[in-house]
């Protein structure tokens, strides 16, 4: 086992790990809502007019199949390389999580405002509270690699540019795809 200084330990093994994911009630009743209305109008159909009738499907055997096999090389080459950058695009926005856990619909951002908190640690009062406090660390096997991203343990790229560097990525794959 590797053998940690005070700072990296830290950063390994903060002192609070717990996963908790805080949503505001009205966004969670707006997606039941979105949810269940669709259903409900499927049922609703399906109960007053029934099911469609299917016309049956004549059988392919190989006997008859006069087609060609498999997909074509540019089908397996752009869903390999859609596979990729979707990858690249989940973990580099799981990095952006992880410095910021909070995530808001306004421009203000005070304490207590957010629509979904994915971190248990409340807002303190009494002192001054800024992102790089939220700031959690990833697995470099599960995000993009980088510690707790803030000046003591990455004093090589600081929050600004360390963030940066996420959100290019983020952004170049999303449009990648």
């Amino acid at each position: 086992m590797i053998s940690f200084d005070q700072a990296h330990a830290a950063v390994h093994y903060p002192p609070d790990r717990r996963f908790r994911i805080w949503i505001r009630p009205s966004i969670l009743i707006a997606a039941a809502v979105l949810v269940a209305v669709p259903v409900l109008a499927a049922w609703i159909e399906v109960l007053l007019v029934g099911l469609p009738h299917i016309p049956p499907v004549p059988q392919i055997s190989p006997n008859n199949f006069a087609g060609p096999h498999g997909f074509p090389l540019w089908v397996r080459y752009s869903h390999f390389f859609n596979f990729l950058f979707v990858t690249m695009l989940i973990r580099s926005g799981l990095s952006i999580l992880a410095d910021h856990p909070r995530l808001y619909f306004n421009n203000h951002c005070t304490p207590g405002s957010e629509w979904i908190r994915l971190t248990p640690i409340a807002v303190p009062t009494d002192q001054l509270w800024t992102a790089k406090d939220d700031a959690r660390y990833v697995s470099p096997m599960v995000a993009t690699p980088g510690y707790r991203h803030n000046y003591r343990s990455c004093p090589v790229l600081a929050l600004s540019q360390r963030l940066r560097l996420h959100r290019h990525g983020h952004l170049l794959h999303h449009h990648a795809l």
